[in-house]
């Protein structure tokens, strides 16, 4: 019968950039025909295996660079404040170009944000074939002409798709997490950029000093 087991797995992504730990079971072949089924499986699971190994690098590949433009984007926006407080001329055209990199900085970050959608749509598909994957381990079980290796090496497949869906599970919800945060901050920096072009057309600071506010956009937890 079908195995059942509680998989403790660590909290996603790992922060050290590593890969995760979703070995997939090994198994001698047993000339059986389920024993074919179990290695066809076997197949399928490696797949899943490195494909969420890849979408969890891509996360903390998009989470860099969200840091790095955010860290530009901010010191950008407090290099005109500081020129704003101390008064400046009406449209001094450095603080437009500064400006216009404060505007590419921020869309660059909408560009990731992007991505962190797109990743999300692909870790969709891995949960699919976790979901594939077990539906064919429960059919393997049925079938006739098994032996007890074939039934062995099933139960431990089974064990480690179930850990796979839970991995899954948190990698997905990770990414989700980060899109709305982003998609947040985004937005209300775009406000706060129309703002401080009043500010610059009019050579002083307008409203709330923007270069003091803390990024915080990669806060996790």
């Amino acid at each position: 019968a079908p195995a059942s087991s509680q998989v403790a797995v660590s909290p996603l992504p790992r922060s050290d950039g590593t890969q995760l730990a979703l070995a997939v079971p090994s198994g001698a072949d047993t000339g059986t025909f389920v024993g074919q089924k179990v290695h066809a499986i076997r197949g399928d699971m490696q797949r899943l295996s490195e494909s969420i190994n890849r979408h969890n690098a891509e996360l903390l590949h998009t989470r860099s660079m969200l840091s790095a433009d955010s860290s530009s984007y901010f010191t950008m926006v407090g290099s005109i404040n500081s020129r704003l407080q101390v008064g400046t001329t009406p449209g001094n055209p450095e603080l437009v170009s500064q400006f216009g990199q404060a505007q590419s900085q921020l869309d660059r970050m909408a560009g990731d944000a992007a991505g962190l959608n797109a990743l999300s749509s692909e870790v969709a598909s891995d949960l699919a074939l976790a979901a594939y994957v077990i539906q064919e381990i429960r059919a393997a079980f049925a079938l006739q002409g098994a032996v007890d290796e074939d039934h062995r090496q099933l139960n431990a497949l089974q064990a480690q798709a179930n850990s796979d869906v839970v991995v899954i599970q948190q990698l997905s919800q990770a990414i989700n997490d980060d899109l709305m945060r982003q998609n947040g901050y985004i937005g209300n920096e775009r406000r706060n950029l129309a703002t401080l072009s009043l500010a610059i057309k009019n050579g002083e600071l307008y409203g709330q000093n923007l270069g003091v506010r803390s990024p915080g956009i990669l806060a996790n937890g």
